[in-house]
């Protein structure tokens, strides 16, 4: 049997992955591998306000996304210092955590985001083969 295997910049992306593929992808195998690097997935979060908000347990988070900064979550420059500002108490992992449970596919504008699930939806739909994903 075959299995994606991601290889991450950062822990907290494995942490979120773990939480969020089984949820979203429940028949897919995979597997995780971190290390720490430069990449921030915090831009994911900014791309589903509402899930923000869910996860952050604030309903003010919910507006974010008619702000100018935040409508290209991905062209957020730093944006785990950005939701520190809007969440003071924002960790990255135990974000990721919260985040994985909240982060809909619908909803989410970040374009990365929107790439990464589509590449494991098809991934998903496809034969077994051997492949590997390097975020």
């Amino acid at each position: 049997m075959s299995r994606l295997v991601f290889l991450l910049e950062e822990y907290s992306m494995k942490v979120l992955l773990d939480g969020l593929i089984p949820r979203l992808f429940p028949e897919l195998p995979f597997l995780c591998i971190s290390h720490e690097g430069k990449q921030e997935l915090e831009s994911w979060y900014i791309g589903d306000p509402d899930a923000m908000a869910e996860a952050f347990d604030d309903p003010r988070l919910s507006s974010i996304g008619t702000r100018a900064v935040y409508r290209d979550p991905d062209a957020v420059r730093k944006p785990s210092s950005e939701i520190k500002k809007l969440v003071p108490r924002f960790q990255k992992v135990s974000g990721a955590r919260s985040m994985a449970s909240k982060l809909s596919i619908r909803r989410n504008i970040s374009k990365s985001f929107q790439v990464v699930m589509k590449s494991l939806a098809q991934f998903n739909n496809e034969e077994p083969i051997s492949k590997v994903c390097y975020f």
